[in-house]
């Protein structure tokens, strides 16, 4: 089962490649709107798969970056008030369900975008 301090420790263990997956980000998304800028034709190219390829790396990336800032440390952990407590393990479930859901967005999108190409190809 999936909980916030499973999501911690896995945090944790990859919170090194933060800066690494920032940084991807950033270039994934430099490359994407350069590549989208120079497009010129409206069909299907393979410029224009390459910057759809480009575009859905940088989404992932976000959110990968979103998931390791996001679970690097727990409230609950820290905080010694049982109000405070409750609303901070709440809001880490609420967070774990986001993740859970938009962390494989950018993946599915990308099955979905090349079963559309194919379907247009064919």
């Amino acid at each position: 089962m999936v909980s916030p301090e499973i999501l911690h420790e896995l945090a944790l263990k990859h919170s090194d490649k933060t800066k690494f997956f920032a940084v991807s980000f950033f270039f994934f998304l430099v490359c994407f709107f350069y590549i989208a800028g120079s497009s010129t034709s409206q069909q299907l190219s393979l410029t224009g798969v390459f910057g759809l390829l480009l575009g859905f790396a940088a989404a992932q990336c976000f959110f990968i970056v979103c998931f390791l800032l996001s679970f690097k440390s727990l409230g609950s952990r820290e905080s010694t008030d049982p109000m405070w407590y409750l609303v901070s393990r709440g809001l880490e479930w609420v967070k774990t369900i986001l993740m859970l859901l938009v962390l494989p967005m950018p993946l599915i999108a990308l099955v979905i975008t090349v079963f559309v190409f194919i379907g247009q190809a064919i």
